[in-house]
């Protein structure tokens, strides 16, 4: 199967102006709610469709049981859902616990299985004037890696070591096994 099927191509200026909105109602929110975590929900798809039926779907799914396991432990609530966007599904969340714990959740989350490190999660919080971005490496993770190589993500990235086609491919072999080949 084709995740990608009934996928819609966006363009880069689409994305870009995507990605501000997100960044600027994260920080707002971290200004707005000093006592509260901010996380930036999205996943990480590659190429000029980000979404379509079967990654939505898988989207929910797998939020879902992140903002279970959140709730296990902090109160949390959703602040934005743009689940329709072309440039992919997305949820800001506001979660009441130490940013570092909850950071910690987020990449236990990511890391668990190979399709959840298409999971983009990331926290905010205000700390005094500024408002912070808890990476992985300020909690000395390591950073992302290739999802075909294992090499820095960003290097492979940068550089285009993998074409669009070969990343597409595997996300579909995995998203298709999550979404479908359940036992």
């Amino acid at each position: 199967m084709n995740i990608f099927a009934g996928g819609s191509n966006v363009d880069i200026p689409l994305v870009l102006a995507n990605r501000d909105r997100r960044v600027a109602a994260q920080w707002q929110l971290a200004k707005e709610y000093p006592q509260q975590v901010v996380i930036g929900a999205k996943l990480n798809i590659p190429g000029p469709i980000k979404t379509s039926p079967a990654i939505r779907q898988y989207f929910e799914q797998e939020i879902c049981l992140f903002k279970a396991q959140v709730a296990q432990q902090f109160p949390i609530q959703m602040v934005h859902d743009w689940g329709q966007a072309a440039t992919g599904p997305e949820e800001i969340l506001l979660v009441a616990g130490p940013p570092k714990q909850v950071k910690s959740l987020a990449i236990a989350f990511e890391s668990k299985r190979p399709d959840r490190r298409l999971f983009d999660l990331d926290v905010h919080f205000k700390q005094g004037q500024e408002v912070v971005d808890l990476s992985r490496t300020r909690l000395g993770e390591p950073a992302r890696q290739c999802l075909l190589c294992g090499r820095s993500a960003k290097d492979c990235s940068r550089s285009r070591r993998h074409t669009v086609p070969e990343l597409q491919n595997y996300i579909s072999q995995l998203l298709t096994t999550m979404l479908f080949n359940k036992s």
